[in-house]
């Protein structure tokens, strides 16, 4: 109840708030903005008597009455106004109706000018339709009799094409109900039955005979009847049918072992005790093998290779039929017939060879032991397809078939490989010839074995790498190290003996390796035969590496025999032209060492190359030591250009012909006449720089010079042999020119402190000499 507080209804509201039993009445419950409940008005009530609480609601009934009679009073123009528009708008609505009765009035006279046409218009749209529908059923009727009369002396094509059109005018409309058409309509499937029986077996004679006539007439026919897509899936799944059922039968044990006893039917199968279920002991495992691998042989080559040329005359006819242009002959829209075929014949072979592997031993280690065979069949079979003009470039290689057998193959091979590399080197003693050639002989054969593919090949050729690497490792362990092998005083000792003998199996390994990969150029691949020649330069790394020590321990003892030539009195004055003491004696030893050292090693190239070498650094030495040779008379002169001519003598043993030495050969016949010419004549040489280094030139001429002037190695208190060292150890010609400026600038503070006069006449030349060295080293660092 809502009660306006202006005025006097504040005094009517307070009244009644005060009153207890009217305000339960009036007022809401202020926790839940409800009306009192009836339960609470009771409550109060029955303290009360009834005469008491009529007079309270008879009194609050007339304060309301009271207040309403004021409230009229005060807005009795508002309500008048209100009574006023009530009367306006019942008038308006009483137009309205008046207005809407006539409408109905309107509707209804339209309603029926527009129902009765439309009624008979839908009476004649049926009598059309159904007058349609009969016409439309007498012409099919009429078509049909028609088309069957021609069915029953039609060819299977023109019968298939009357079949077609009959389907289309049975379909969208039952005929169940046409007794005329019942005869009909079961000589229809009757041809349809007797048409679909001969497309079948022409298609199955076309495959048979591979003639695209009679396989495209066929798919005309099943075209025709709408049947060719189902007819491609059942070609499909008869001809993995088949293939799988003969590979079971090829990798069948018990067919095997009963196909390997033929030769021998004495031979009794039995179940090898702690064989797995399957794995029937074989009667003779040669047999057993060439029954597994001619049945294999027989899947591949005859029944697989037959398939896939039909499978791939029918996607031939189907591609070029102009009559179903775009056909899908498999269950997945958009695929290739061909491929679909390849694809589950590898994927049911695999799991054929899986299976065979599993449930048989034999067939295991067949499979796995003579895995290039089964490779070579499929790699075959491959060619085969690509050959013939039919299947040539429609199907792919043959994948991962077999191919889980590959790395048992492998790890067999190169455990072959290298338990023949550990058998060889069992004894003290190098391996011998023969134990190398039964190697070879098992080199050859795995790399023959492996040429039916390049990748098969590469793994193999890694193989045998490996197993060459460890023959060189085992061979390196077996060196002789250390004093005793380095020897070249005593006889060869123990220690020698063996590394020569170890540097030649090498090389024979390496040479009979080589010739293996000769032999098998024409079919070996590229990547292989350079797998196996990077194998083989460790031969001549182990060859160097036994020589190395030898050839620096002879050098040494070259070096120790020419230093001994500043032990030689080149000052006297005679004219004796023979061979020094030092000369002889190194002539000697280089005969000695090649014959009992070096030639024993049948590596003649890398001897060779050593050889080459350490007659190139003797030369290098000799040539040092002549021009430090001090002092020296013009018959000592003599004797070392004579010396010089006979150091060629001595290192013949080393190199046959010493030019092929190059520079320092010509080096040693271009400073031969310089020993012995005047100092300005060798300052003058045009060869300075270019062949002479200036600073070999330059030490020469000490020889020539005061005592007052030293020679290099007596001004930096050295001796010859520590100064041979360091000019070993410094190449650079600027080091070794400042080295002797170091000399010249020592005579030159002596001549000074001693307040000569001049100085000695070769200083000039040398020290021209020297300037020459220094411009033409800067002229080349410059350019």
């Amino acid at each position: 109840m809502t009660l306006n507080r202006m005025g006097g209804a504040n005094d009517v509201w307070d009244e009644i708030q005060n009153d207890d039993y009217l305000k339960q009445i009036v007022y809401k419950d202020s926790s839940t903005d409800q009306p009192v409940s009836l339960t609470s008005v009771q409550a109060i009530s029955a303290t009360l008597a009834v005469s008491e609480q009529l007079s309270r609601l008879t009194h609050g009934i007339n304060l309301l009455e009271r207040e309403l009679h004021v409230q009229v009073l005060e807005n009795h123009e508002h309500l008048v106004s209100q009574a006023m528009w009530v009367d306006r708008l019942e008038t308006i609505l009483a137009d309205m109706q008046a207005n809407v009765q006539r409408l109905l009035s309107s509707v209804e006279r339209l309603r029926s000018k527009v129902v009765e046409p439309f009624n008979k218009l839908e009476t004649q749209t049926v009598m059309l339709s159904r007058l349609h529908a009969t016409s439309d059923l007498l012409r099919r009727t009429s078509r049909i009799q028609q088309l069957t009369k021609r069915l029953a002396n039609s060819d299977a094509v023109r019968a298939a094409t009357i079949i077609n059109e009959l389907d289309e005018l049975c379909r969208d409309v039952d005929l169940s109900g046409l007794d005329i058409l019942q005869e009909d309509l079961r000589l229809m499937r009757t041809e349809t039955q007797r048409v679909e029986r001969e497309a079948q077996q022409m298609l199955a004679q076309g495959l048979n005979t591979l003639s695209q006539q009679e396989v495209a007439t066929a798919f005309q026919v099943f075209h025709s009847l709408g049947t060719e897509e189902r007819e491609v899936n059942q070609l499909l799944e008869k001809t993995l049918a088949t293939i799988k059922s003969s590979a079971e039968k090829a990798l069948d044990i018990q067919n095997l072992n009963q196909n390997s006893t033929t030769q021998d039917r004495n031979a009794k199968a039995k179940v090898t005790p702690g064989r797995a279920s399957g794995s029937t002991y074989p009667g003779n495992i040669t047999n057993f093998r060439n029954a597994l691998w001619t049945g294999w042989e027989q899947v591949l080559s005859s029944l697989i290779f037959t398939h896939c040329c039909q499978i791939a005359l029918v996607q031939k006819v189907l591609r070029n039929s102009q009559g179903i242009n775009g056909f899908t002959a498999t269950s997945e829209k958009g695929s290739d017939i061909v491929l679909t075929f390849w694809n589950k014949t590898n994927e049911m072979l695999t799991k054929q060879l899986s299976e065979a592997a599993q449930s048989s031993s034999f067939v295991k280690q067949a499979l796995e032991g003579e895995y290039p065979k089964l490779l070579r069949l499929h790699l075959d079979l491959h060619k085969r397809l690509q050959a013939d003009p039919i299947t040539s470039n429609l199907f792919p290689n043959t994948g991962d078939c077999g191919h889980q057998f590959e790395t048992a193959y492998l790890s067999r091979s190169i455990a072959r490989l290298l338990d023949s590399v550990h058998g060889m080197f069992s004894s003290e003693s190098p391996p011998t010839t023969e134990q190398v050639d039964i190697l070879i002989r098992t080199i050859t054969n795995e790399l023959s074995v492996s040429l039916v593919e390049d990748a098969l090949s590469l793994t193999v050729a890694r193989n045998i790498g490996k197993a060459i690497q460890l023959f060189y490792l085992k061979g390196e362990q077996m060196l002789s190290v250390g004093g005793e092998a380095t020897q070249v005083i005593e006889p060869p000792t123990a220690g020698q003996m063996l590394n020569v003998s170890v540097a030649n199996i090498v090389y024979y390994l390496m040479n009979q390796v080589r010739r293996v990969v000769t032999n098998m150029a024409s079919s070996l691949p590229a990547s292989s035969t350079g797998e196996l020649n990077k194998s083989l330069a460790n031969a001549d790394s182990l060859t160097r590496q036994i020589l190395a020590p030898l050839v620096a321990s002879i050098q040494d003892s070259i070096e120790a025999i020419i230093l001994t030539i500043h032990q030689e009195d080149f000052n006297k004055e005679e004219s004796s032209q023979g061979s020094s003491l030092y000369m002889r004696e190194l002539q000697s030893f280089v005969q000695r060492v090649v014959s009992t050292y070096l030639s024993p090693f049948q590596h003649h190239q890398i001897v060779l190359e050593s050889q080459q070498e350490l007659a190139s650094q003797c030369l290098e030495l000799f040539l040092r030591h002549v021009s430090l040779v001090r002092p020296i008379s013009p018959s000592g002169r003599l004797r070392l250009v004579n010396d010089m001519k006979q150091i060629e003598v001595a290192l013949a043993p080393l190199c046959k012909q010493l030019s092929e030495l190059g520079r320092v050969y010509r080096l040693l016949r271009s400073f031969r006449p310089l020993v012995e010419a005047e100092p300005q004549h060798l300052a003058d040489c045009e060869l300075l720089g270019d062949l002479v280094p200036h600073s070999l030139a330059l030490m020469s001429l000490f020889s020539r010079a005061p005592p007052e002037l030293p020679s290099p190695h007596q001004s930096a208190n050295w001796s010859v042999a520590r100064l041979s060292k360091w000019l070993d150890q410094h190449k650079s010609e600027k080091e070794r020119l400042e080295l002797l400026n170091g000399a010249l600038q020592k005579y030159q503070q002596i001549v000074r402190s001693q307040n000569k006069a001049s100085f000695h006449p070769v200083y000039p030349v040398m020290m021209s000499i020297l300037e020459q060295g220094l411009q033409y080293i800067s002229n080349q660092s410059s350019s």
